[in-house]
């Protein structure tokens, strides 16, 4: 006699459990394939030294107190930021501390990102010279701080730098008389 009837299934193998694991594996595969697809392309963390900007320019003809007061103007009404941006002044030290921003755009393949490039400035002020420091770099997004990229720096420095030397103009500038 031939028995018609199904064999019997193994235990624990249905036919989903092979679609389960299908799905399990999927899930567990494409976050990392999502990271690959959005970073490729992407330059590298800028390394520590990288982020570290100072700019010294000479101001033949300049005494210190000059160019602190000039420079603290300068900063006051030219550099972006809200009404607190000057944190830290002193005149006997020839020191300023301002915080500030600039715009930042970070183009890539898929998108271009809008940031601040936020940072705190010091100025210091010798006879005939100052250096600025930039510390505390940050880019901020609509969604929270991100990692500053060398391509980020390749074009932020030179923006940094323009904007010291734009001081140092409004700094060797002759002041405008009273009476004029």
């Amino acid at each position: 006699m031939i028995n018609c009837a199904p064999s019997p299934k193994p235990p624990g193998r249905t036919p989903r459990h092979g679609a389960i694991w299908s799905i399990i594996s999927l899930l567990t595969l494409l976050p990392g394939l999502l990271t690959a697809c959005t970073a490729g392309g992407q330059s590298p963390k800028a390394p520590p030294g990288q982020l570290l900007v100072q700019i010294v320019k000479e101001l033949p003809g300049q005494n210190r107190r000059a160019i602190y007061e000039k420079a603290r103007q300068w900063i006051g009404s030219r550099l972006p930021g809200g009404l607190d941006k000057i944190q830290y002044a002193s005149r006997d030290q020839g020191v300023i501390v301002a915080n500030s921003y600039l715009p930042h755009v970070r183009h890539s393949k898929w998108e271009d990102r809008k940031f601040e490039f936020r940072f705190e400035m010091m100025v210091e002020t010798r006879d005939e010279r100052m250096r600025a420091s930039f510390n505390e770099l940050a880019l901020i997004s609509s969604y929270g701080p991100d990692d500053i990229l060398q391509s980020d720096m390749e074009s932020l420095r030179p923006r940094l730098e323009a904007l010291v030397e734009a001081m140092a103009s409004g700094i060797r500038r002759p002041a405008v008389p009273a009476e004029w």
